[in-house]
Parts: structure tokens; C-alpha cells; sequence
């Protein structure tokens, strides 16, 4: 969608920060940003792009190894590799639905890393299960390179949010890009509007 941007508007200089880390829009001078999950109340203004799910998953040579789990309670037995929310210390927790209702768990991880494409790279390297946002890993799941598991037990999908600050003066590519991204519903990936 960037690229499609600035070939529309070639006269606009666009900075991008490809980060997993949240950033603070006013005090970093960001226009907008992404965000996944449910919003918390922060004054920020949030407008729904799209949605996506979370996917567990391994490589085939890794649960050829392990086997391949039927219930979550099976995943104690497994090698996984962890996310920490960057710049923090806060270990991702794994949750699922099990029986209608959300259940919460928490593994020790071989490697832990604070960067989905880094999550995604270790599955590939047979290092364990990641549970990871689908729109990472569809195109590797597609070719084989990656298998999902449990998907009987995946959580509700979350919102995809374009947001700014509650500003009269939003730049006006800013809002051309938003109106753009809004617009792309199904082009986003997996994420719909």
C-alpha cells in the first residue's frame, strides 16, 4: 500500500518504521501507525483496515520430530520459540479457545525474540512452534514450509487499526494514506475490512 502511495504521489516523502515495538506517536512525531489487538483507551483516534488471526505453527521437519499435537495440553512436550513485546521484558503468553472459553498458557522457549520476521525465520529453521499472525505466515504455510497446527482451538480474529493523534491538523497525505489503507480490505493480506 506504501508503494501504491507513492506511485500516486510521487511529490510525497514518506518515512516508514517497520517496528513490532508501539510506538508513541505525539512525543516521536509519527503521523500514523499500525496496530493489531484490541485498542486500549489512549485519546489516540482508531480506524478498523482489517483483521487477523493468530497461527501456531512448525515446520514440517520439526513436528515430523516432536509429532504433531492434538490439543493444546499437548504442547508441553514441545520445543517453541518465544516473542517479547520490544522493549519490554513481557513474554508472550499462548492462548486458545478451548471449550468456549479462552485459556492461557505459558511455555519456555528455546529462543525468544522481539521480532515477528525473526519468529517466522527460526519456525523456518525447525526451532520450535511460533505462534505468530497469520497474514506473516500464509504464503509459507501455502508452499509447506510451514504447517499450522491446533487451528480448531484459534482464538477470535483481532482488529488491523490504522491510528493518529487527535489532531485538526493531520497532515493531508496522512489522510489520503488512511483513506487508502481503509479502502484495500482484502488486498491487506488476509486482513479484511
Amino acid at each position: 500500500m506504501v508503494a501504491k502511495f507513492i506511485r500516486l504521489h510521487p511529490q510525497v516523502e514518506v518515512e516508514a518504521r517497520i517496528s513490532d515495538r508501539n510506538v508513541e506517536l505525539v512525543e516521536e512525531g509519527v503521523d500514523l501507525a499500525i496496530r493489531i489487538g484490541n485498542l486500549a483507551h489512549s485519546g489516540l483516534i482508531a480506524r478498523r483496515i482489517g483483521e487477523t488471526k493468530l497461527a501456531l505453527c512448525g515446520s514440517p521437519e520439526y513436528l515430523a520430530s516432536a509429532g504433531v499435537p492434538s490439543h493444546p495440553r499437548d504442547l508441553v512436550n514441545h520445543r517453541f520459540v518465544g516473542f517479547m513485546t520490544p522493549g519490554t521484558t513481557n513474554r508472550y503468553k499462548y492462548r486458545f479457545m478451548i471449550d468456549g472459553e479462552v485459556a492461557s498458557l505459558s511455555f519456555g522457549s528455546s529462543l525468544t525474540v522481539d521480532d515477528g520476521d525473526a519468529l517466522v525465520a527460526a519456525a523456518l529453521q525447525s526451532m520450535g512452534i511460533i505462534m505468530v499472525a497469520d497474514y506473516l505466515v500464509d504464503d509459507l504455510v501455502q508452499s509447506g514450509k510451514l504447517v499450522r497446527i491446533l487451528q480448531e482451538y484459534a482464538m477470535p480474529s483481532m482488529p488491523i487499526s490504522v491510528v493518529h493523534a487527535p489532531s485538526r491538523h493531520l497532515a493531508p497525505a496522512a489522510k489520503v494514506l488512511i483513506d487508502m489503507l481503509r479502502n484495500a480490505g482484502p488486498s491487506l493480506g488476509n486482513a479484511t475490512a
